[in-house]
């Protein structure tokens, strides 16, 4: 349930009516760069299926911007 009215609908067809539907954002803060991608890459998920299916200069292309975007500029 990760698209929008996935889980308005799951509920509707419980049974349950009057459902509003918003988008929650959280801050999550990281010791360092690895604390965010090392879970994202060895994790379950579409991320790291999608990763591990890439060639290993594609992949560390897209982990070196990750990184830059990551850090922003910052140490």
């Amino acid at each position: 349930m990760t698209f929008p009215g996935e889980m308005t609908s799951a509920f509707a067809g419980a049974g349950l009516q009057d459902i509003t539907e918003t988008t929650l954002t959280i801050r999550m803060e990281f010791t360092e760069f690895d604390d965010y991608w090392l879970p994202l890459i060895n994790g379950q998920g579409t991320l790291a299926v999608f990763l591990s299916t890439l060639p290993k200069g594609i992949s560390e292309q897209v982990k070196a911007g990750v990184r830059q975007a990551y850090l922003c500029g910052q140490p």
